[in-house]
């Protein structure tokens, strides 16, 4: 999970930090985008949203060695304060995704049904990452499965189930467009003057050894 650079005197430890900062606003806005279409709904909160997404942005960057609380290496009190803090825009993101299903004309399609799914497993991955947040438990749960159960909840149970909401949505909203794009790009590529597709071969080849 992480390297030694070479300091004077001594090594550094150095984590996973910048796998924290691209990881999770990709799905994000997937299920941002999903869930008010099949709620037929705007987004519930939607500056606060924002917001919510830039604090996590700028928290994103300090929260990585909570993954190095048992090595001694890093300052627990500053980064478990730092792993509490981006619990709590987390936290406005997954309220605004419920808020704006709260009341919505909801429809159960495919892509729906994987954001619902996302939901789930996000909370659950986040509890447990709240857990894990404090060193005193999380020195009780190092080297056990809880720390793998949480990370199949974080980094894999969520970037599936938003993965595939939004290949499902995709092919719901933007079929029509695609076939529009192929069908205006293809059929005049008919008439323009381009090199043909079949040439003779070189005289040498038809002359023979």
């Amino acid at each position: 999970m992480g390297a030694q650079v070479g300091q004077h005197g001594g090594e550094l430890p150095t984590g996973p930090g910048s796998s924290c900062l691209g990881g999770t606003r990709g799905i994000f806005g997937i299920i941002t985008e999903v869930i008010p279409v099949f709620s037929r709904k705007p987004v519930f909160g939607y500056f606060g949203l924002i917001g919510a997404t830039v604090a996590i942005t700028g928290l994103s960057a300090i929260v990585w060695a909570h993954h190095m609380f048992a090595t001694g290496a890093v300052l627990l009190p500053f980064f478990s304060l730092a792993s509490f803090l981006i619990a709590v825009p987390t936290g406005v993101k997954f309220f605004n995704w419920i808020g704006t299903m709260w009341r919505g004309a909801l429809s159960f399609e495919t892509p729906m049904l994987w954001a619902l799914g996302f939901l789930a497993t996000f909370l659950f991955g986040g509890l447990t990452g709240v857990l894990l947040a404090s060193p005193p438990l999380d020195f009780h749960t190092t080297d056990t499965y809880f720390v793998v159960a949480h990370l199949h909840y974080v980094l894999f149970g969520t970037v599936v189930f938003a993965m595939f909401a939004g290949f499902a949505s995709a092919s719901v909203l933007e079929g029509c467009g695609d076939g529009l794009r192929v069908q205006s790009s293809a059929p005049p590529a008919s008439g323009l003057d381009r090199p043909p597709v079949r040439r003779s071969p070189p005289p040498r080849v038809l002359a023979g050894p």
